[in-house]
């Protein structure tokens, strides 16, 4: 298998070459949000707004990145017809589907590497959130990602989209 990351100087957990890349973590929700963290410590987190937004802000990220000399990589959050665990009436599948795909759609349009990732997956290992109800979970998450990022002044729907690209430096920088 392709290791996801690479940066010029050094190796990741496996061996693998690195070379400095730009993590970009999408929470597909229709209440998602986008975050970009680059390697020299610049982040930025959003809501996410339209698909028109988010194309701006990717193709915003792609151009800093270039001049940073960074590659991009997307962790995209998958989405299933289940939220916490309990099934989600058709309707509501279908707006989470549609914007799903609209983001898939566009990440191959503009060439962008991606990688989804289940929820169970990102949300290993943060503590506190095992066997709470979804309201109290989503808190949860922001008071984990305004630990770890204050700067980015996590609200409730750029949360996940933070501590999604966190899961996804983790996995390039082994951070």
């Amino acid at each position: 298998a392709l290791p996801i990351c690479r940066r010029s100087y050094g190796r990741n957990r496996r061996g693998g070459i690195l070379m400095k890349a730009t993590i970009i973590g999408i929470d597909s929700g229709v209440n998602g949000g986008v975050c970009a963290m680059y390697p020299d410590g610049e982040a930025k987190a959003s809501p996410l707004g339209s698909i028109s937004e988010l194309c701006e802000f990717l193709i915003a990220t792609r151009e800093k990145s270039l001049n940073k000399a960074c590659k991009l990589q997307v962790f995209l959050e998958e989405v299933t017809g289940y939220i916490g665990g309990k099934p989600q009436p058709a309707s509501r599948s279908f707006v989470l589907g549609k914007s799903y795909g609209s983001i898939l759609g566009l990440l191959v349009g503009l060439s962008i590497p991606f990688k989804t990732v289940r929820p169970q997956k990102w949300q290993q290992g943060l503590s506190g959130i095992r066997g709470i109800e979804y309201t109290e979970r989503k808190r949860r998450l922001k008071e984990i990602a305004t630990e770890r990022y204050p700067q980015l002044k996590p609200t409730l729907k750029t949360a996940d989209a933070i501590l999604i690209a966190d899961y996804g430096k983790g996995l390039c920088y082994g951070a």
